[in-house]
């Protein structure tokens, strides 16, 4: 999980599989009347705020994506300020603290309150 979250590749050829796969996805979707009709119902709640566009995003926005998105939104967002850490289990204080070190201690601190008015302000 630490070399995931700390080190991701972003890997171009994995980008362009998955953007396929949305796009086959979209495609598929619009085989479904619930689905036709959910996306309308966001559409007339949201108009033209981001929440009335589906959560994988348009047809027009997958194609734009870049790898370079992935990373500008990587090092901006994936910053130790911004990270929660859950652990569920029988694990004390100090050894769940050592834990959430492994996983997110590689990550540069950042500035949360940057983000947080940032995204008031949408």
């Amino acid at each position: 999980m630490q070399a995931i979250i700390s080190a991701p590749t972003f890997n171009k050829g994995e980008l362009d599989r998955i953007r396929k796969q949305a796009l086959i996805g979209m495609e598929s979707r619009k085989q479904s009347p619930s689905t036709i009709a959910n996306e309308l119902f966001y559409k007339g709640l949201y108009a033209s705020h981001p929440y009335a566009n589906p959560g994988v995003g348009t047809k027009e926005s997958l194609k734009a994506l870049s790898q370079k998105d992935l990373i500008n939104f990587y090092k901006k967002y994936y910053v130790a300020s911004n990270a929660l850490v859950t652990i569920v289990g029988d694990v004390d204080k100090d050894k769940a603290a050592e834990l959430a070190e492994q996983v997110v201690g590689k990550l540069p601190a950042g500035r949360s309150e940057e983000h947080t008015s940032e995204l008031q302000s949408h």
